[in-house]
């Protein structure tokens, strides 16, 4: 469960994939339901449930994005000013009850950043990887005293 489970287990794209396709669902169920109010009705409420949840998805895209460090959770914490760093314990009920929403634009900046150094460490870590094997023989150019 995306409210009350761990962090580590929050997606942000699935996230906003599934709440995207929940909307699309009950909005078709709503055009079904026309001719009959009450199911009608339920579905609309659900909709605009999933509606306001909606609008919290730049708080869990920049929140829960795994590219966060020490260092981010530290601007953040000057930001919203006081401290945050969420563990496991930290689940998104408990982040948007924060009430947070008011410094989105600066924390997206934050995390838009950690995304870009998130994706810098893993290609590090990819280049490491795939250089790991490999030898480099030196032999000596000719008489030169220079070695290729």
């Amino acid at each position: 469960d995306w409210t009350e489970g761990p962090r580590s287990k929050v997606q942000p794209d699935v996230v906003e994939q599934d709440v995207g396709n929940y909307e699309r669902q009950l909005f078709k169920l709503e055009r079904q339901f026309n001719n009959s109010p009450q199911p009608r009705k339920m579905a609309n409420r659900l909709r605009i449930q999933v509606g306001e949840f909606k609008e919290k998805m730049p708080l869990i895209q920049t929140l829960f994005n795994p590219g966060l460090r020490d260092r981010h959770w530290e601007q953040i914490s000057a930001i919203i000013g006081r401290p945050f760093k969420p563990d496991d314990d930290t689940n998104l009920n408990k982040v948007i009850e924060m009430d947070l929403m008011s410094h989105i634009p600066k924390l997206e900046q934050i995390s838009e950043a950690a995304s870009k150094e998130f994706s810098l460490e893993k290609a590090m870590e990819k280049m490491k990887k795939d250089w790991q094997n490999i030898e480099f023989s030196i032999i000596p150019y000719r008489e030169t005293g220079t070695y290729v």
